[in-house]
């Protein structure tokens, strides 16, 4: 079968499900998405680390650097309150990206960032360069106003949304908010984790974006930066749709 068939089948499976099998796949998949987001940025995040971080909000005989730590434990409060903010059809705003910016990012600035007043929660406070790339994202002047046009946008589609508008809001909002780039850290965390709100607000499975798979995914989003093209991401989030739930599916 082909991507769109295969694709299709997987949101009547997720459609199908009732609420208590649900929830449990919600469960597993937190854990999945926690590691592969926090891989993406950190090397350094490994498996082992994330699942005991997820059972018992702890590590035992672990002598490594402190940032993995806080990186798996911040997705995973996140995760706790984007749930909530779901269920409660909380408003898709300003206020929502700030606060999940400031979970995912407490304690892992950098004493640099620090002192050049760069802070979980806040807007970049400069303009940041990649060694080798051009400069990142808006300016740190226009980065805030385009974070809340976003937003605007995003809630006038929320009402209604199906399934099939799901994707499509998800990944313009995703590609849009890597190309604005508001934070000096973090930007990514962010917009896969919002992302995720607003595939479960269209009653769409969350995604996860694999480790492995993030050349193709920078690819994606560089496609939308460069020409505008959104659809080379749509189709890289219904085969990463495919791959997060096939397992479960196949089971």
């Amino acid at each position: 079968m082909d991507l769109k068939t295969l694709y299709a089948a997987t949101l009547d499976w997720w459609q199908d499900l009732d609420p208590e099998t649900r929830s449990q796949e919600l469960e597993r998949f937190a854990r999945r998405f926690a590691y592969n987001s926090a891989r993406i940025e950190d090397d350094a995040v490994t498996l082992s680390l994330t699942k005991e971080i997820f059972k018992t909000s702890g590590v035992t005989g672990y002598s490594g650097p402190l940032a993995p730590l806080y990186e798996i434990q911040n997705q995973k409060d996140c995760w706790v309150r984007l749930m909530a903010d779901v269920d409660s059809r909380r408003a898709f705003d300003e206020g929502l990206v700030l606060e999940a910016h400031e979970t995912l990012t407490f304690g892992t600035y950098s004493p640099t960032q620090l002192a050049d007043g760069e802070r979980p929660g806040t807007y970049k406070q400069g303009d940041y360069l990649i060694a080798g790339a051009p400069e990142v994202g808006a300016s740190a002047e226009d980065a805030p106003q385009l974070v809340r046009d976003l937003c605007d946008e995003v809630a006038s589609a929320l009402p209604g949304l199906t399934r099939g508008k799901a994707l499509i809001v998800a990944a313009y909002f995703h590609c849009s908010f890597e190309a604005i780039h508001p934070f000096s850290d973090g930007s990514g965390l962010t917009g896969r984790e919002l992302m995720n709100y607003i595939l479960l607000a269209g009653g769409h499975p969350p995604v996860v974006i694999y480790d492995e798979d993030r050349r193709a995914y920078f690819d994606c989003l560089e496609a939308f930066t460069s020409d505008g093209d959104l659809q080379p991401f749509k189709r890289f989030l219904m085969a990463e749709t495919l791959r997060t739930w096939r397992e479960s599916i196949g089971g």
